[in-house]
């Protein structure tokens, strides 16, 4: 069992934060091509959102699964949810899963995994705007708007097309756009909610409640996927693990770290997304367009500029619902 201030140290210090996110970033940046292989791999008709759910809907009860089986076999009474939890929890999963993936999923189904890995980075300073401006838990400083403008700079950067236009789909970039959108609304709410849940509860029942969700929605309204063969299988369940460590951990983080703080590590994520879907996915040739590698300079420089200001938060108390 570790201790409480080695897991504080663990939890705050530089070096240790700049590992696990460079871990978090590779998983999650692997998920862009994984999951476009997967369309292809189950059959997954890309035009039809029953079909797209039903897929996003198995991969998450499996990681909602995969978290609370272990939990409540080792802490039954931090996983017992009352009336306020059980609120906490559909909030949480509403943002979290159900809202965040539903466009991302669809979005990504039209959106080459090079760019989706690069718009969906603005989750980063979205949350930090958020976090300062409307929960007011940070300040919003003068390098927070610059790096926020170089943000948003990158993004047009990528749309760019000649003829002084801009090549922008509502329903492809657009809904990646989306879906950064709840995500950082997920990522402010999670400190709050989790004080009163815990982290593991939170995170396990809100992935398993999304997933239900989409799983009816995709049976009801016709969806269709072929979940043949031991490839098929092992897709989604990799997938799931990403979902399962990927953002229990980063809601350990967010205990000890301000928003701000987490969100800056993530400057990795658009690198690996972008090299990742351009190895698996076979798009060195949108990676290697000139406003590609300028929108992807820009993203990664305005990350580093929001990491000049590092801020520790003790983690306040969370209660009996926390998972140790």
């Amino acid at each position: 069992m570790i201790g409480k201030e080695t897991r504080e140290r663990v939890l705050t210090g530089r070096l240790s934060v700049f590992i696990i996110m460079l871990f978090l970033c590779f998983m999650w940046g692997s998920a862009y091509p994984i999951v476009k292989i997967g369309y292809d791999v189950l059959s997954v008709d890309k035009t039809h959102t029953p079909s797209i759910m039903l897929f996003a809907g198995i991969r998450y009860v499996i990681t909602g699964l995969m978290l609370l089986i272990p939990g409540i076999i080792r802490s039954p009474k931090s996983f017992a949810i009352d009336m306020t939890k059980q609120g906490c929890i559909l909030i949480n999963a509403v943002f979290q899963v159900i809202g965040q993936y539903y466009f991302y999923y669809i979005g990504l189904a039209r959106t080459p995994g090079t760019r989706a890995a690069i718009v969906n980075s603005t989750t980063v300073f979205i949350a930090v705007f958020l976090a300062a401006l409307v929960f007011r838990t940070e300040k919003y400083t003068f390098l927070k708007l610059v790096s926020s403008i170089m943000a948003v700079a990158s993004v047009f950067a990528l749309n760019y097309v000649r003829g002084f236009g801009f090549s922008f789909s509502l329903r492809a970039e657009g809904f990646i756009l989306a879906s950064s959108f709840l995500s950082a609304m997920a990522t402010c709410l999670q400190r709050p909610l989790a004080k009163k849940t815990g982290v593991m509860p939170l995170c396990s029942y809100s992935f398993l409640l999304g997933g239900l969700f989409f799983t009816a929605y995709g049976f009801f309204f016709g969806g269709k996927i072929e979940m043949e063969g031991l490839g098929a299988w092992a897709l989604v369940i990799c997938l799931s693990l990403i979902s399962a460590v990927g953002f229990s951990v980063q809601a350990l983080l967010l205990e000890y770290n301000d928003v701000s703080i987490v969100s800056v590590y993530r400057m990795m994520l658009p690198l690996f997304g972008v090299v990742l879907s351009a190895v698996f996915l076979d798009e060195f040739g949108v990676l290697l367009r000139w406003n590609t590698l300028v929108s992807l300079a820009l993203m990664v420089s305005a990350m580093l500029l929001l990491g000049t200001e590092r801020r520790v938060r003790k983690p306040e108390s969370i209660g009996a619902g926390q998972a140790q």
